[in-house]
């Protein structure tokens, strides 16, 4: 009797091993880092890209120091977030909302949203309509493709 319940045991334990491994593995997230730019040097932030229960893709991105649009071209812009996809389309995300820390000083500026489209590269731009549907030639901060 003792080999069995041991038999039991073990495929029982690595079952859920199993079931749980998958369950973290379906639960990551993708980050990317912003590449260096010449247009914000300063500027420096992530993409984080999840995929939820509804197969829908949150997608938060962060950058800290990125100039006042104002400084950079003029105060009729706005940093404007985009996705591209794996066919090769874009979809503009949203605004890029900025503000100042309250003690430090430092400029942070932040998105989140969803989208239905796995995107495979976050970029930024400088736009003078923020509802643009095609991004201009400004661009200001990009991903590598992940």
């Amino acid at each position: 009797m003792k080999p069995q319940r041991n038999n039991n045991r073990n495929v029982r334990y690595f079952s859920t091993v199993f079931i749980l491994s998958a369950f973290l593995l379906s639960a990551c997230s993708q980050i990317a880092a912003f590449q260096q730019s010449s247009v914000a040097p300063a500027a420096h932030g992530k993409v984080k890209v999840k995929k939820d229960d509804n197969r829908n893709y949150n997608i938060s991105v962060e950058v800290t120091d990125l100039a006042e649009v104002e400084k950079v071209y003029s105060k009729n812009f706005s940093y404007i977030v985009w996705m591209e996809t794996d066919k090769g389309r874009t979809k503009n995300l949203g605004k890029l909302v900025s503000s100042k820390g309250f003690l430090s000083g430092q400029r942070k500026a932040k998105l989140e949203t969803v989208s239905t489209i796995e995107p495979v590269k976050i970029f930024i731009t400088a736009e003078r309509d923020e509802n643009e549907s095609q991004p201009g030639n400004r661009t200001v901060l990009e991903t590598r493709k992940f």
